[in-house]
């Protein structure tokens, strides 16, 4: 299979195509091969016989190297026969029965797969043993036969309770012939399809920026953010609840939330319609990051909160660190509180700490969480 791109000619008449000029110009000189698929199968002919041997215990004791041959039957063409040894093909082998497929038509060459199965009593799923595609033959002066010498032991025979039943066994064999050489075919596929790029996130940003079909409005220190509930009930499990529940009994329109900055909402409901944090171009990043993790845990965004924690655990320095450490106390974030207490466990870095206004702070403000926090750094290993 091949690919053909002819050149695109670029300037005629001594005159340079430029701007939507060249672009047309590309467009109608392109050549593009057309798409080929070929596929190679090989022709085959499928047939099975079952050989069923009534009496079992009565064919024992033929002896090693005798044989029950079955009908002759024609699968692909060609005729075939069951060998069954019920003593095995030999002396060595005679605790085992043996099956063979003999090849009956005389000077006959063949590809062919075959395998054997067995099937107890009345049995429908019989035991298979396999081969893989042969070259099989039959010259006239030779019997040419294929199968297993150790078929299957006969005391796993004896002891099943189907065979003690009705004494019988059934040999199936399942014959693949292939005919002449693999087939080739080719077909010509239409043009692939090219599928732009999934516009979801930019469309729910766009349905948030414009405000178009919105249903409630949440007011952020006398900042209005009006918003699509199905949106924030698919988002979020504490909104949803909020949304579904009273806020549905009292058919308000308007919702205030306390104890947040606008800033901060804003980069909430970013998230919530496009599953993506806002750019940072107009606010200092380091400052919303750990409003916006609160944020995240007070509505239950777990996502928005990880991104958060890792974004923090990137951003930790002597100053903040302990504020670090507090708000991921305070939020459950474990991955973290251990990224805080292994900055500490840096050579000399406790020290310095010790000395920040942050430090002081939380000595007056929380004696019992200053404690945990020197208790728990000193236990882990200095790097």
């Amino acid at each position: 299979m091949g690919r053909r791109c002819g050149g695109v000619g670029r300037a005629t008449g001594g005159r340079l195509f430029s701007g939507k000029e060249a672009y047309i110009s590309d467009i109608f000189h392109m050549e593009t091969a057309p798409n080929l698929v070929s596929t190679c199968t090989a022709p085959v002919f499928r047939g099975q016989h079952s050989f069923v041997v009534s009496d079992y215990s009565l064919n024992m004791g033929l002896g090693p190297g005798e044989f029950i041959r079955s009908k002759m039957f024609n699968i692909g063409g060609f005729d075939w026969s069951i060998r069954y040894y019920p003593d095995g093909v030999n002396h060595r082998c005679r605790r085992y029965i043996a099956v063979f497929l003999e090849l009956m038509t005389q000077g006959a060459k063949v590809r062919a797969k075959y395998s054997f199965g067995i099937l107890l009593g009345q049995s429908q799923t019989p035991s298979w043993k396999t081969e893989p595609t042969i070259p099989i033959s039959q010259e006239a002066s030779t019997s040419q036969i294929y199968g297993w010498e150790k078929f299957i032991e006969r005391t796993t025979l004896d002891a099943s309770p189907a065979l003690l039943l009705l004494d019988r066994i059934t040999i199936v064999c399942d014959i693949i012939v292939l005919k002449d050489g693999p087939l080739v075919s080719g077909v010509v596929l239409p043009p692939p399809t090219k599928v732009p790029p999934s516009a979801l996130s930019s469309d729910f940003e766009k349905l948030l920026e414009s405000k178009e079909g919105a249903d409630i409005t949440f007011v952020v220190k006398g900042e209005s953010f009006p918003v699509h509930k199905v949106v924030l009930i698919a988002r979020s499990p504490i909104l949803k609840a909020l949304l579904c529940g009273s806020m549905t009994e009292s058919g308000a329109s308007h919702i205030t939330v306390e104890e947040m900055e606008p800033v901060v909402f804003k980069a909430l409901l970013h998230f919530i319609y496009t599953d993506s944090l806002m750019p940072f171009d107009n606010c200092d990043e380091d400052k919303l990051v750990p409003h916006l993790l609160r944020a995240a845990d007070r509505y239950g965004m777990e996502r928005l909160k990880a991104i958060c924690e890792v974004k923090l655990c990137m951003n930790i320095d002597v100053e903040r660190v302990i504020t670090i450490f507090v708000l991921a106390d305070q939020h459950q974030c474990n991955m973290l509180k251990r990224a805080c207490l292994n900055f500490l466990a840096t050579p000399n870095t406790l020290e310095k700490v010790i000395k920040t206004p942050e430090y002081d702070e939380l000595k007056n403000l929380d004696p019992s969480m200053l404690l945990e926090f020197l208790e728990t750094a000193c236990v882990v290993p200095k790097v």
